[in-house]
């Protein structure tokens, strides 16, 4: 089981930041993912394709909070 929150948050710049955190964590190199997991991945394609469509930035903030 998986626990997944999506935090999409308005910058100060007129970016977008996107926050996925996902417990327990996905390791590299996985390559199965619980039905969380993969509904996580479709809304993360979808919220970028969204802010593709409106030219918007997309800034992906990692677990440790720096932008990747």
């Amino acid at each position: 089981m998986a626990l997944l929150i999506i935090s999409v948050q308005d910058l100060p710049d007129g970016t977008v930041s996107v926050r996925l955190t996902n417990e327990p964590a996905v390791n590299p190199g996985q390559t199965t993912f619980t039905p969380a997991e993969r509904m996580g991945a479709v809304a993360l394609n979808a919220i970028h394709s969204a802010l593709a469509q409106e030219e918007k930035k997309l800034v992906l903030v990692g677990a440790d909070g720096m932008p990747h």
